[in-house]
C-alpha cells in the first residue's frame, strides 16, 4: 500500500515483485496487488520470480532504474532471521536505490509463502524514480 501510495504522489511506474525460492505460483498474489494499484489509479507491471528474494527485488530495482524500493520490515526481529533472512538489511547493504522498510506488523510465514515487494521507476518529469 506505501508503494501504490508513493507511486501515485511520484507519477512514478510501479513494478510489483513477488520472489520465492519454493515453487509455488505468486500469481494471484501479484494479480490482486496489481488490482489494488489499478483501483488507487496507479498502473504497475508485475514480476514472478524464483530467487532469492532480496537479488529479485534488487534486479528489478536495478533494470528499472528504481530511485526507492519499499518493502515489508519481515524478518528484521532476531525470530524471523532464520526463516526470511533479512531481506531489508540485504536489499539496504547491496543496493544503489534508497529503501523504505514498511512496518509489517508480526504476520510469519509458512512454507510457500512468497516475500513480495514494490518498485516503482520512472517517476514523472523530475526524472526521479520510485521503488518498492
Amino acid at each position: 500500500k506505501e508503494a501504490i501510495r508513493l507511486s501515485k504522489a511520484l507519477d512514478g511506474k510501479l513494478h510489483i515483485v513477488s520472489a520465492s525460492k519454493s515453487p509455488d505460483s505468486p500469481e494471484s498474489a501479484l494479480a490482486a496487488a496489481a488490482a489494488e494499484a489499478a483501483d488507487q489509479g496507479v498502473s504497475a507491471l508485475t514480476h514472478a520470480l524464483h530467487d532469492d528474494p532480496a537479488d529479485a527485488l534488487l534486479d528489478v530495482a536495478e533494470k528499472n532504474d528504481a530511485a526507492i524500493i519499499v518493502v515489508g520490515s519481515q524478518g528484521m526481529h532476531a525470530d524471523e532471521r532464520d526463516w526470511f533472512g533479512n531481506i531489508p538489511d540485504k536489499i539496504s547493504h547491496k543496493g544503489t536505490s534508497s529503501v523504505l522498510i514498511v512496518f509489517s506488523g508480526d504476520a510469519s510465514g509458512s512454507d510457500g509463502d512468497a516475500m513480495s515487494g514494490l518498485v516503482a521507476g520512472d517517476a514523472g518529469s523530475s526524472g526521479e524514480d520510485a521503488s518498492t
